[in-house]
Formats: structure tokens, sequence, C-alpha cells
């Protein structure tokens, strides 16, 4: 019998090669011109990103989390005149993944369960519907520069799934997102108690309210990369989830540390935006985690009873804001909303969008063409007179009347099939003892659960992060499969494919 025939494909070995060809390389710019060679070895440092991106994929997509969240495309086109880094890092990770696989011969789609294809048929048929509005929508710009970010987004949403196949990348995954929350958490933090609001710290740490900064009842809001305080709440409530879960669950004091460390952070940065929604979402998945984690009565009451200690040292204009979130409960809008104009127009807005959706009910008015006709509504329905155009304040309201009862029902099957995947991905990891990926998966249900009730009242302007969770829940099951598989002696992989230490070796049994 002929022993099998064995090829190597070492992506490390050609790296370390590439790195030692770029140092040469280098070195001879700097010797030959000086004046020119910074931007030589900027661009020497991308190529070997980048070619370490092509050995270690993973590698690459949690500089991917990272930039992403700390919004770093924006920050860079906006702030540096640099180019967005985020999609070109996004289209040269789907090639790797694509020309690996063909060396490999394996299908990039092999860990993939039941629940998760149909998770993604779900997710191409809601990007379907997006781009069919483009042909009756009333402004067919908008509708494009819609349908290209949701492909975007739905591109990224898949490269996680392509990539996230076991409970080591997620962890890895959460602690960059938990990483990105440490660095943002500490600008905003600083800016806040040292009142440092004319700096934008590069552009990570931005505010609102400067040209009233000698007024003092006009609130200083930071905002930190994203540019919007409300929004900027919204990515920080997903990490508190994050942070939270990490101090229960990491068995390591360190990193346990770390994890309060970055949760404190977070809550002193959410209190600078002044976010109304942030903290009603924030108490929504407090309650989640109080039921999930099944604390003791009196750790619950002693929770409690600090939160009610620090009541006194918030900033007063902040509980002023809370205060005035009555208004949008029935019987006490009487006077806050004539006192706060922000309530006003925020209801008017809800209600052209539901007045929108009534005269459209199918199919809606079409991807972004909400602010297109919002000053029609807000004349035809007496509301606010408002000049200049506007957004829904509700994401739920601007998908009903922009893709009507069809897009809404295909954005309930998606997330109703990746709930499903995860409640059933966290049963099984359960049952087999594997705890801290089983509680990662309860932690994504519950961040899912804090940027949705978050989203009641914000529109759609960063979509990414909700398709970031939305990837990222969407691998457990198949993270699932391939952990029950390996604890059973079993290969994740097919047997003609397995990866070891980085060498990816290709047998071919004997004839």
């Amino acid at each position: 019998m002929r022993t099998p025939r064995h090829r190597y494909f070492d992506p490390l070995a050609a790296v370390v090669l590439l790195l030692l060809l770029l140092v040469g390389m280098a070195a001879g710019s700097l010797a030959v011109a000086p004046t020119s060679s910074l931007i030589v070895i900027i661009g020497l440092i991308g190529v070997a990103g980048l070619a370490v991106c092509f050995a270690q994929p993973q590698w690459g997509f949690l500089f991917l989390v990272f930039a992403t969240y700390i919004n770093l495309s924006d920050v860079l086109t906006v702030y540096h005149a640099a180019i967005p880094i985020e999609k070109y890092l996004l289209l040269f990770l789907f090639l790797a993944v694509a020309i690996r696989s063909a060396l490999n011969r394996e299908s990039p789609f092999r860990d993939w369960t039941a629940q998760t294809r149909s998770a993604v048929l779900a997710l191409i048929a809601y990007g379907t519907l997006t781009a069919t509005s483009v042909l009756y929508a009333e402004d067919h710009t908008a509708a494009l520069d819609v349908a290209t970010d949701n492909l975007k987004n739905a591109t990224f949403a898949i490269l996680v799934l392509l990539l996230v196949r076991d409970g080591r990348t997620l962890r890895a995954a959460v602690w960059m997102m938990l990483c990105a929350g440490i660095f943002l958490g500490a600008i905003t933090s600083y800016q806040h108690f040292s009142e440092s609001y004319y700096s934008t710290f590069g552009g990570f740490g931005r505010a609102w309210g400067v040209e009233n900064l000698d007024d003092p009842n006009h609130a200083q809001r930071l905002t930190g990369p994203i540019g919007d305080p409300n929004f900027f709440g919204q990515i920080l409530v997903v990490l508190v989830v994050l942070a939270w879960d990490r101090i229960c669950s990491e068995r390591r004091p360190a990193l346990r540390l770390i994890a309060a460390c970055c949760l404190g952070l977070v809550l002193i940065s959410i209190v600078a935006t002044f976010s109304r929604g942030t903290f009603l979402s924030l108490l929504i998945v407090s309650c989640a985690m109080l039921v999930r984690y099944r604390l003791r009565p009196a750790v619950v009451v002693s929770c409690v009873l600090v939160g009610l200690l620090m009541i006194p040292l918030l900033p007063a204009s902040y509980t002023e804001r809370l205060v005035s979130a009555v208004s949008f409960v029935p019987g006490f809008e009487d006077n806050t909303r004539e006192s706060d104009p922000a309530v006003v127009g925020r209801l008017d807005e809800l209600a052209a969008g539901i007045y929108m959706f009534l005269d459209n009910p199918v199919l809606g008015v079409g991807a972004g063409n909400y602010q297109t006709h919002f000053r029609r509504y807000t004349q035809r329905m007496n509301l606010t007179p408002r000049y200049e155009a506007r957004k829904s304040h509700s994401y739920y309201i601007e998908l009903a009347a922009e893709r009507g009862i069809v897009g809404l029902s295909a954005f309930a099957a998606l997330m109703f099939l990746v709930l499903r995947g995860l409640l059933r991905a966290r049963r099984e990891l359960s049952q087999t003892g594997l705890k801290d990926h089983s509680h990662l998966a309860a932690t994504m249900g519950i961040c899912l659960l804090g940027y949705a009730s978050s989203s009641v009242l914000l529109h759609d302007d960063f979509s990414r992060y909700l398709w970031l969770l939305i990837g990222l829940a969407l691998s457990l099951p198949q993270i699932a499969s391939n952990e029950i598989r390996g604890l059973a002696g079993m290969p994740a992989q097919p047997p003609e494919s397995r990866a070891n230490n980085g060498v990816w070796e290709i047998t071919r049994e004997p004839r």
C-alpha cells in the first residue's frame, strides 16, 4: 500500500519571507530617497498587514471588529483625509477566504448548519426587497444609497459567519469589542471630567453643544467617534452587556478586572451622552441580565441602593432630561411636551412615519425616502412646521414607512431565525457542559435586545453595529456544532482538510 501523498500550504512561512522582503525594501528606500521614505514605509506596512490577514484571516477580522466599533473609517475620512480602510479590508478578507478555500479544496460554507442557511436566505431576501424599492421610490438616489449600505452590511455579516467557527474566535471578537470600549470610554471619561469639549481627540472624542459652552443651562453632550450622542449611547449599551458577562464568566482575575474597568468607563460615557433613550435601554438590559444571571435578592437590592445613591452625583441637566422622558407616557405629556421641543419634534416625526405607512402599507415609500416625504406629511397632517427634512427617530417606524409590511415581515423573519438559532445553540452548549460558550450565546441575545430596544427611538443611521451583532449571533449554531463535535472526538472539518498550528494539510487517501 502506498503512503498518502501530502501537499502543504504554510501561510506563516510565506508571511515571514514577505516581511523579510519588505524590511529590505524599506531599508533600501531610506538609503536612496529619505524624503519620500515615510510614504514608502507606510505602504510597506500596509502590504505586510494584508499578508498577515491572508495568512490568518481571523486576525484581520478581529482588527475589522475593533475598527468598526471605533468608527475608524469615518474618523480617517473626515478628520485625516485618508481612505476608509474598513470596506477595502472587508473585500480583501473575502478574497482571502475564497483563495484559501480553493487552495485547500474545501467549501467555505462547510460548517453552516440548516438554521444558518435559513437565516442567510432570509438575509438575502431582506436585501433583495430593499434593492427592489429603488424601482418605485421617488428619490432613486436615496434608495440606491440605502440598498448599497445594506449590501455592505449583509456582506459583513456573512464574513463573520465565514470566519467565526469556534468559541475561541467568538470570545476574541467579544474582547476586541471590549478593547474598543476601553479606548472610547477612556477618551470620553477624560473629556467629561476635564471638560475638554473643544478637542476632538483625533476624531474619537467629539461633543455637541460646544457653541453654547458658556451657558450653564446647556449640556455638552459627548458623542465619541459617532458624532451623535444617542447613537453613541446605543453602541455603549451593548458593551455594558458584554463587559458584565466577562466579569461573571472569565476565570482569570486579570481579565475580570479589565472587563470591570471597561464597564466603569462605558457607564461614565453613557452618562456623558445625556441620552434618555440610552438610559431606558440600559434599564431594559439590566432587567434581562438580572433574570439571566439569577442574582440573589441581596445582590439585587444592593445594586438598586447603589444606583439610588449615585443619582445625586449625576449632572443636574441629565436628571432633568431623564424626568422629561415621562412625556412619552400617556397622562404626563401636557407640561413636559410643551417645554421640551425635542419631544414634540420626535412625536411629530413618529406620526409622519405612521401616516406614510398607512398610505403605503404594502411596499412603503421606498428605502431612504422617509426624508423625501417628511415635510409633505407635516403640512398635510398639520404637524409642527419643520424647515428641513427629518428622519423618523424610530427604526421600526422608518422600516414600516419605507418598506411596508413586506419589508417588516422580512426583517421579522430574519430576527426570528437569528433568535431561534441562538436559543438552540445555547441549549446544546449548556447540555454538553460548554458553559462559557453557552453564556456568550445568552449574552448575544441580550445585546440584540439592547440594540433593538434603543432602536425604538433611533433611526437606521449606523446599522453596521447591528449587522455585526447579527453576524456573531448567526455564528453560534455552527460554533455549537463544531465544539460539540470536538468534544466527541470528531473533526469539525471534513477529513480531507484539517488545520494544525497554522499549517493546512491536504491529504489524498491511498487508492
